[in-house]
């Protein structure tokens, strides 16, 4: 038999309310859009960083190609190319004053060798440059 209501007792609830529900809801929506938000530029700048990354190895890699024609005598060595389309790179190769003063040609000379990558922006142009000084056989 159930209890009988008697003023002043009231039921034990059960369970959420309405309007309960509806704030948890709520709150929810707005941590997971928040949480996307936050998600979603975080792979955009990964995909950026990957980019530039890409671009450092690339003209690393050529500098280091310069370089070792320049080592090997080469007396005119690459001095411009595009990597893709995206980046197309220059590079310059000059002879530094070795300080050295003396009627003797030196077996060596000193190479300064700077290579810049340029790109396509939406304010004109990016430009990453890199320089090397070695010394190349005379």
């Amino acid at each position: 038999m159930a209890a009988p209501n008697k003023p002043g007792l009231e039921m034990a609830e059960h369970g959420f309310s309405l309007m309960e529900v509806l704030v948890a809801v709520a709150v929810f929506g707005i941590l997971f859009v928040t949480l996307f938000g936050l998600v979603s530029t975080t792979l955009r700048n990964i995909a950026r960083i990957e980019e530039r990354e890409r671009m450092v190895r690339l003209s690393q890699m050529k500098l280091n190609e310069i370089a070792l024609a320049v080592y090997r005598g080469d007396p005119s060595p690459l001095q411009a190319g595009q990597f893709d389309e995206k980046y197309r790179w220059e590079s310059n190769v000059s002879t530094l004053d070795n300080g050295e003063e003396s009627d003797r040609k030196p077996p060596f000379q000193i190479v300064r060798i700077r290579l810049s990558v340029l790109w396509p922006t939406a304010s004109g142009s990016g430009r990453y440059s890199l320089e090397t000084v070695t010394w190349a056989p005379n």
